[in-house]
């Protein structure tokens, strides 16, 4: 699976032109490393949260079967919400449903990633995600996608990381 966005036109960055002759070369080495160290922010700090219920009420994912029913009712705790609910082994407990997580595993899974960087843009690509990629064909949740969407929160806060990594890099 890999996380890409297109950053130059979801991320708004600070414009730094015309480059002078001969220092498009560092601009652009500089640049990639910035993305790099942007593309790690993410990793480091961003990746977790996209287990958590907080930033799936965020991020608009769509409600898995039983989230709407009455907390406590014979329904939700035979639905897939509910026994996660419940459980602790099932990305839950003490009353709480990760949405991308059941056993854990792909939240284990995702520690590694691989990062390639350009002038442009990061690609972070997390192999052991592979499994969101699997669904129903009758629903309407697409893990994957879910796991790949920056809220304009996450944006604001790579955009920010991106132009403070630029200008240090460009001060050395």
């Amino acid at each position: 699976m890999r996380v890409y966005q297109e950053f130059q036109s979801r991320i708004t960055i600070r414009e730094r032109a015309p480059l002078a002759k001969g220092f498009k070369r560092v601009f652009n080495k500089a640049s990639s490393d910035s993305w790099d160290e942007t593309g790690h922010h993410f990793h480091d700090q961003m990746r977790d949260d996209r287990f958590t219920p907080g930033h799936a009420k965020e991020a608009g994912y769509y409600q898995r079967k039983g989230e709407g029913s009455p907390v406590g009712s014979k329904a939700f705790k035979r639905s897939y919400f509910g026994k996660k609910y419940y459980s602790s082994t099932r990305g839950g407990g003490s009353n709480q449903s990760n949405p991308l997580e059941d056993s854990g595993d792909t939240r284990r899974a995702v520690r590694s990633a691989r990062f390639e960087s350009t002038r442009k843009g990061v690609e972070v690509s997390y192999a052991g995600a592979r499994v969101l990629n699997y669904r129903n064909p009758r629903s309407r949740i697409r893990m994957n996608e879910e796991f790949k969407f920056l809220t304009d929160k996450e944006i604001n806060k790579l955009a920010t990381i991106y132009d403070q990594t630029l200008d240090k890099k460009l001060k050395d």
